[in-house]
């Protein structure tokens, strides 16, 4: 049985399945998919979608998204979205940002591509693999950097 602090290292450790942005990833996604008019008429989940209303927005908004980066030029195409060339705004450091479309991801049933692509990406200490900083998304698109 793992220990509170088994727990609290699992919580910081973004190699885990059980870390702090995985989870918010999972609670902002089912409050989306849970905000649905026919959703909405079950009185559990109006409750719920009423109760976790201002810290979801406080989130989205507080959450790393394609508006914070301004596109300098597209370097590459592919099946699924594009590669651009992107400055951040706060930061003004240049990054390749990778737009994945989930509407066509799902179309032909490739999102176990992504996921390999990804952790490859964020786990690899290779100076040959590219390193991935930041994986996001909205309701349209994945975004990975």
């Amino acid at each position: 049985m793992p220990t509170p602090e088994d727990i609290a290292n699992q919580l910081l450790d973004h190699k885990t399945l059980l870390n702090v942005d995985g989870l918010l990833d999972a609670v902002i996604a089912l409050y989306n998919d849970c905000n649905i008019p026919v959703l909405k008429r079950t009185q559990n989940i109006d409750e719920f979608l009423q109760r976790n209303q201002t810290s979801i927005t406080h989130l989205e908004n507080h959450r790393l998204k394609c508006s914070d980066f301004d596109a300098i030029k597209v370097i590459g195409r592919g099946a699924f979205g594009e590669v651009r060339l992107v400055r951040q705004k706060v930061s003004r450091k240049v990054y390749a940002l990778k737009l994945l479309n989930k509407n066509e991801m799902l179309r032909r049933a490739d999102t176990a591509f992504f996921w390999e692509e990804r952790d490859i990406m964020a786990y690899s200490e290779s100076e040959w693999i590219v390193r991935l900083h930041y994986a996001f998304q909205d309701m349209v698109m994945v975004f990975l950097r």
